[in-house]
C-alpha cells in the first residue's frame, strides 16, 4: 500500500512535470508564431527582421548580431541591429567540424573566442551577452544577443529558451537563401526569354536578308578561305547549278570542269592574298553558251577572311558585241 509520503512525492513530481510542460509550451508559442510569420513573409520582406522582433519580445536585448560561415574558415555578419555591423568579416580559428556543439547555448561570448575568433572590439566584456550557435546544412552560425552595460544579465531560463529560438535564425537564413535562389532563377528565366526573343529576331533578320539577296539580279556567293561555299543566292544558284542551301563542303570544283575550276581557284587565291578586286569573264552552261562577268573581293568579317563574289550575266551584251563585230568586219575589208 502506498504511503502518504510516497503520495506526496508523486503529487509533487506530477506538479513539477506539469509546470515544465507549461513552461515549454510558453517558450514554444513565440517560436511557432515567428515561424508562421516567416512562412507568410513576402519576397521583399527581410526574414531576420521578423526573427529580431520575436526575439526582442522575449529577451529584451539592445543589440543583435547573426554571424555565419560564408566559406571555409571565413565568418561574416549577415544581419544585425544596428545594421552598420552587417558585412563585417574575419577568418575563423578552426574549421566547421571543430566548432562547438550547435545545440549548446553559452551566456558569455568568451568561451567562443577559441573557434569563432571574435574581434575583441566587436563585443564589450561589460555587456550582458547570450551566444546561441545554430547550424544549417554545412554552414555554422552564431546568434549573439547583447544588452546595454549596467543592465541585468541573461539568466538560465534565457539560455534554455535561446536553444529553441536559435532555430529561428537557421530558418531565416534558409528563407533568405531560398529568396536569393528564387531571384536568381527568375533572372535566368528572364535572360533565357531575352535570348529566345533575340534568337527569333536574329533568325527573322537572317531570313529577311536572305530574301533580299535572293531578289538581286546578280549572283552572290560567299566562300571561306578553302573555297567552300557559305552562302549562295538564287541567281548564283541558277548560274552555278547549285542549290541555295548548298552544303558547306560544296565548292566550284563540284560544278566546273577541272580546267575551269583551276582557273577560278587561281583568281580566288589572287583575290584572297592581294586583297584586290579580281574581275574575269566565265563561260557557263553545258556548251558554254552563257557568259558571266565575275568579280572576287576578299573581305574580313570579325576574325574570319571570306571571299565575296558577284556574277552578272552578260550573255546578251556579248551577243550584241559579236554581231556588231561581224557587221564591221566586211566594211573593214573594203
Amino acid at each position: 500500500m502506498e504511503s502518504s509520503g510516497e503520495r506526496c512525492e508523486t503529487h509533487s513530481s506530477s506538479g513539477r512535470d506539469s509546470d515544465q510542460l507549461h513552461t515549454e509550451a510558453r517558450h514554444a508559442q513565440p517560436v511557432l508564431c515567428a515561424l508562421e510569420a516567416l512562412l507568410r513573409a513576402g519576397h521583399d520582406d527581410d526574414p531576420f527582421a521578423i526573427v529580431f522582433a520575436a526575439l526582442h519580445d522575449v529577451f529584451a536585448f539592445d543589440q543583435v548580431l547573426v554571424l555565419a560561415e560564408t566559406k571555409a574558415d571565413s565568418v561574416h555578419c549577415i544581419a544585425a541591429v544596428p545594421k552598420e555591423l552587417v558585412g563585417l568579416g574575419w577568418t575563423a580559428a578552426r574549421s566547421p567540424e571543430q566548432a562547438a556543439d550547435p545545440a549548446s547555448a553559452i551566456p558569455s561570448h568568451h568561451e567562443l573566442d577559441d573557434w569563432w575568433k571574435l574581434p575583441r572590439d566587436l563585443i564589450s566584456p561589460s555587456k550582458p551577452t547570450l551566444c546561441l550557435p545554430f547550424g544549417m546544412r554545412d554552414r555554422q552560425g552564431l546568434l549573439i544577443l547583447l544588452r546595454a552595460e549596467g543592465k541585468q544579465d541573461f539568466d538560465p531560463d534565457h539560455v534554455a529558451m535561446g536553444q529553441e529560438f536559435s532555430l529561428l535564425a537557421a530558418a531565416a537564413l534558409a528563407v533568405r537563401d531560398s529568396k536569393k535562389l528564387e531571384t536568381e532563377s527568375r533572372l535566368l528565366r528572364d535572360l533565357a526569354q531575352e535570348l529566345r526573343q533575340s534568337g527569333q529576331k536574329a533568325q527573322r533578320n537572317s531570313d529577311l536578308l536572305k530574301g533580299i539577296m535572293d531578289l538581286l539580279p546578280i549572283g552572290l556567293t560567299v566562300q571561306n578561305e578553302s573555297g567552300r561555299f557559305i552562302l549562295v543566292n538564287s541567281a548564283a544558284a541558277i548560274n552555278s547549278r547549285l542549290r541555295t542551301d548548298a552544303p558547306a563542303e560544296a565548292s566550284p570544283a563540284d560544278i566546273l570542269s577541272d580546267d575551269q575550276a583551276a582557273k577560278r581557284r587561281d583568281r580566288e587565291v589572287d583575290a584572297l592574298t592581294t586583297g584586290k578586286l579580281v574581275i574575269a569573264e566565265e563561260k557557263v552552261g553545258p556548251t558554254g553558251e552563257r557568259t558571266l562577268l565575275t568579280s572576287h573581293k576578299s573581305v574580313r568579317i570579325f576574325d574570319e577572311t571570306l571571299l565575296l563574289s558577284t556574277s552578272l550575266d552578260i550573255t546578251d551584251r556579248k551577243r550584241v558585241e559579236s554581231e556588231l563585230a561581224r557587221e564591221r568586219a566586211p566594211a573593214q575589208l573594203q
